[in-house]
């Protein structure tokens, strides 16, 4: 996989390697999920329901060819949890130390077109589905790749059906 300069948003940038863009010019057949909640509920390690999923989301990430594409602002609400959570001490120096370094190899694509969107297709989206905006950017791209949305959250599984996206069910 050839990777691009050092995204500011990625997690990737903390290991050098930057991240693999998203645009008109990669073949879609190199992106394969779009993800939600579940890296933050694996970071977290949320017990009971769903912890079944993410091992197998990530699994499934792990596999040849896999790959992961999300919005721009997946970086940003990544660091806005561990940031909540160290100031709350409830996340281990050791949880958070492993999960960026997972995540920073977890084959994830930054899409560019995130932003340009935002005002337009992403904002009626909210609307329609009543959906935070930064929901209904997991839903644009997914709908916009034709790819699976890999997310726990119940109305965003709810309104991505509605739209005619694919939720990725447990692997």
């Amino acid at each position: 996989m050839t990777r691009g300069p050092p995204c500011t948003l990625c997690p990737a940038r903390r290991t050098g390697l930057g991240c693999s863009p998203i645009g008109p010019a990669a073949p879609h057949r190199l992106a394969a999920q779009a993800l939600g909640s579940v890296a933050l509920s694996w970071l977290l390690e949320d017990a009971g329901a769903g912890q079944q999923y993410e091992t197998s989301v990530f699994e499934a990430l792990a596999g040849e060819g896999a790959q992961a594409c999300v919005p721009t602002t997946w970086g940003l609400e990544i660091a806005n949890v561990i940031a909540k959570c160290e100031a709350r001490t409830i996340l281990p120096i050791e949880r958070r130390t492993a999960f960026l370094a997972a995540m920073g190899a977890a084959p994830i694509l930054c899409d560019t077109e995130t932003y340009s969107r935002a005002l337009t297709d992403s904002l009626e989206l909210s609307r329609r589905y009543k959906l935070s905006a930064y929901d209904a950017s997991y839903l644009e791209l997914a709908l916009r790749m034709r790819l699976p949305l890999a997310t726990l959250d119940k109305d965003l599984q709810r309104a991505a059906t509605k739209a005619g996206a694919a939720v990725l069910k447990e692997i």
